[in-house]
């Protein structure tokens, strides 16, 4: 299948047989197989977390906001559960991938309206192919996504010190001037 893909559009653009096709996906817009999975995967876990899927598809994720009833961060992130997975042929099924999928996706993206989360995923799905230069497999797409929601935590934990800081350098200045 990826090999008719790379074939339609060294054929579309008039290239060579051997020819790298990144460049060509990025230039059609286009996303290879890989990428497609996930975002059709991002897609359909949008509908269920906002309960518009199947009623069969609904039955296969759990929100561990259903499981816990204090507040963690998988909760406040509209998380689903991983369901515990016996055998390696289990972690290729669509309610273990899918939930990878969707975890790894950061808050601030899944707050976002359905056409607005459609154009957001494509448009990462797109960086990333053209930061990497290669296909990326799934498991890849997953840690990368991952890696999004670091840089806002390191600011809120700058922001939490210097305010510590502050807090410090004015509550000692007023206590030695008393």
């Amino acid at each position: 299948m990826v090999n008719l893909l790379k074939r339609a559009l060294r054929l579309i653009y008039s290239s060579k047989s051997k020819e790298h096709t990144v460049p060509f996906f990025l230039k059609s817009n286009c996303l290879p197989l890989p990428s497609l999975f996930f975002r059709d995967c991002s897609y359909l876990l949008y509908d269920i977390n906002r309960q518009t899927a199947t009623i069969s598809l609904l039955n296969q994720f759990v929100k561990t906001s259903q499981i816990y009833n204090y507040r963690t961060r998988s909760v406040s992130s509209e998380s689903f559960c991983v369901k515990f997975s016996r055998t390696n042929t289990m972690y290729a099924f669509f309610s273990r991938i899918g939930t990878q999928i969707w975890n790894s996706i950061p808050y601030s993206i899944k707050l976002l309206k359905r056409s607005s989360f459609r154009k957001k995923i494509k448009e990462l799905l797109l960086n990333f192919l053209r930061s990497e230069d290669d296909y990326v497999e799934v498991s890849r797409l997953i840690k990368l996504f991952n890696t999004l929601g670091y840089p806002l935590f390191v600011i809120i934990i700058y922001l939490f010190l210097f305010y510590v800081s502050l807090f410090y350098v004015l509550y000692s200045s007023v206590f030695f001037v008393i």
